[in-house]
């Protein structure tokens, strides 16, 4: 029998073996920040609702922040994704969690990469949430 810890370590090996030989080496899920760091530049941004999924493409740096916006009266369910947008895109991280009224959030990804890095990210309303608009904003070091 295989211990958990054991087979955590050959997936977490096999993942910085593949990672490596493609000279990438990305965060396993988004980051939490406060704030967006000084010297980031605002590259993008858009809008999601309940029925429409807000996609943005920016070139930028090692690292991208997103700030997401929720101005309406109720709390909003959002899905975060962070793409390096090569070909085939890679996921860089994934990210759920729900939005109180009247707050923001920001989350970052960040790939070991020569820049400008192609990044995709999807602000998605959760499936949780029957209305509800989200704004975001795509910040980085290009």
């Amino acid at each position: 029998m295989v211990s958990s810890n054991l087979v955590r370590l050959l997936f977490f090996g096999v993942f910085l073996c593949c990672a490596l030989t493609q000279n990438l080496v990305f965060a396993q899920d988004c980051q939490t920040a406060t704030s967006i760091p000084d010297g980031q530049k605002k590259l993008g941004g858009g809008t999601a609702t309940a029925d429409y999924d807000g996609t943005t493409e920016v070139q930028g740096g090692q690292a991208v922040y997103v700030r997401i916006k929720n101005d309406n009266a109720l709390g909003v369910s959002y899905y975060l994704t962070i793409v390096y947008n090569a070909s085939p895109p890679v996921s860089n991280c994934t990210y759920k969690a729900l939005l109180p009224p009247q707050t923001s959030a920001i989350l970052s990804g960040s790939l070991f990469k020569d820049p400008p890095i192609a990044w995709k990210i999807t602000v998605a309303v959760g499936p949780e949430s029957d209305a509800g608009t989200l704004t975001y904003e795509v910040y980085s070091k290009p």
